[in-house]
């Protein structure tokens, strides 16, 4: 209890001094104290939800990951003289601090514990005796849906060609070829199935290797974000559930490779790609080495991470004419993006992401019609309500997530909660990325997945029990 006092007193602390600091034009300072605040609420959230990973945690990193990341490449290296053209090169650190300090009091204060006992602790195996109908048979059709759907989406883009010319090119040609298959969506209902079966101590395999076609074009395509939902989700079956703690040297160590080999693989693949289609010829390799320094590979290797700042940081510095209120129209269209355009009545709304990049990177539009630089929960908030849509925004999905915890691990021995539960870490890792229409299109979307695959599996087993 005192422990809990006192990291919550020094997280405050450190928040004031932060935008202290900042009244008096003290950005670099400030953005020290942020760091330290942010540091000291992620040690006490880790703690306090039995130093394991949880879908909190996975929330928490990500927004310190994603909101000062750049920040701190900005004012200790010349990174910001290595970006793309497209991005302004100068950086108002003292606005975007005071948005950031805006969306962590909110986390915080949504963080707050509901009763003053101890927060519930996870029961171990609590599924593993449960009989859990139609788990193995939902892997089983998922996991193959989803490599089936995405060797389709492969080789309707292009294939390996299209793969050379970059990772937008590829994404835009697999849009531009209409009706694209849920793969991922399929491949997150398999995996969370798959961690149930790990949770009751099953072997899994077998489906891990009827996977190995989707998360071979996921590795090879750079598409990183379509692995680290389906990694979390298994490493919360085996320390979440299972109560096992995650700090030692062998975990970090296998996720610090995990990532290296993910960041290094976004990097080169359009040179490995061509290197191999090229019988192995090493110049495309070499001109790339020659052609790019330390820093801009680096750029490229962290450049996921700087993407919301300096999204955001576009958004301030501009005029103010160009940066009208939407006050909540944003989260009103958001709700349509599941309907597809045949179904809907007239011409659907443009979606914020794209009225962004339209507004402040029209060149982007030229190269694909879903290309962009991607976007933020931050500045979706402050688009529609400024700064106080930040705070309300953040403490909401904060509160959210907390219930989600406490509730989880009083009903954690239901497979129906284990599964909900799971299937928030794609809100966990894309909330701070993406518009809130990514997400509801999504769990939409995984919601009619689910469905289907569960109406697969009753007309197989129905076969199956005819024929038996």
């Amino acid at each position: 209890m005192k422990k809990n006092l006192f990291s919550r007193t020094s997280f405050i602390i450190c928040w004031c001094a932060s935008n202290v600091c900042l009244f008096f034009n003290f950005a670099e300072i400030s953005l020290l104290f942020c760091a330290l605040y942010s540091l000291i609420f992620f040690i006490h959230s880790f703690n306090r939800f039995g130093r394991t990973i949880s879908v909190f945690i996975i929330f928490l990193f990500f927004h310190i990951a994603y909101g000062l990341t750049y920040p701190i490449a900005y004012t200790t290296t010349s990174i910001h003289e290595f970006m793309p053209i497209i991005f302004n090169s100068l950086f108002k650190l003292d606005e975007y601090v005071f948005l950031y300090n805006i969306a962590s009091f909110g986390l915080f204060l949504g963080s707050l514990p509901i009763t003053n006992g101890n927060f519930p602790r996870i029961v171990s195996n609590a599924l593993q005796k449960k009989k859990i109908p139609f788990c193995y048979q939902t892997a089983l059709v998922s996991v193959v849906l989803a490599s089936v759907m995405e060797l389709i989406n492969f080789f309707r883009a292009g294939g390996l060609q299209t793969l050379a010319l970059g990772k937008g090119a590829y994404i835009g040609a697999i849009s531009d070829a209409g009706l694209i298959l849920p793969s991922d969506t399929f491949f997150i209902i398999g995996i969370i199935c798959l961690a149930i079966l790990i949770i009751k101590n099953n072997k899994i395999s077998f489906y891990i290797l009827l996977s190995l076609p989707y998360v071979a074009i996921k590795f090879i395509t750079g598409q990183r974000g379509g692995l680290f939902v389906p990694i979390f989700i298994i490493m919360l079956a085996f320390f979440y559930y299972k109560d096992r703690k995650f700090y030692s040297l062998k975990n970090l160590f296998l996720i610090f490779i995990s990532l290296g080999l993910l960041s290094i693989m976004s990097i080169y693949k359009s040179v490995i790609i061509n290197t191999v289609s090229n019988d192995m010829d090493l110049t495309y390799f070499y001109n790339y080495q020659h052609n790019n320094d330390k820093n801009s590979i680096l750029f490229s290797l962290f450049g996921e991470l700087y993407a919301p700042s300096l999204n955001i940081n576009e958004y301030l510095t501009a005029n103010e004419n160009e940066r009208t209120l939407m006050f909540g129209e944003s989260y009103l269209i958001g709700l349509l993006q599941p309907i597809p355009q045949f179904l809907f009545p007239i011409t659907k709304p443009k979606q914020i992401t794209y009225v962004f990049r339209d507004k402040f990177f029209p060149s982007q539009a030229e190269v694909s019609s879903t290309a962009g630089t991607g976007f933020s929960s931050i500045l979706e908030a402050m688009m529609n309500f400024g700064y106080i849509g930040v705070f309300l925004v953040y403490i909401l999905v904060s509160r959210f997530i907390y219930l989600l915890e406490f509730f989880n691990r009083k009903k954690n021995n239901e497979s129906f909660y284990t599964a909900i539960y799971l299937s928030f870490c794609l809100l966990a890792f894309t909330f701070h990325r993406f518009a809130f229409s990514f997400l509801f299109a999504n769990y939409f979307i995984m919601a009619c997945c689910y469905v289907f695959t569960l109406f697969l599996v009753t007309i197989l087993s129905t076969k199956r029990n005819k024929c038996s």
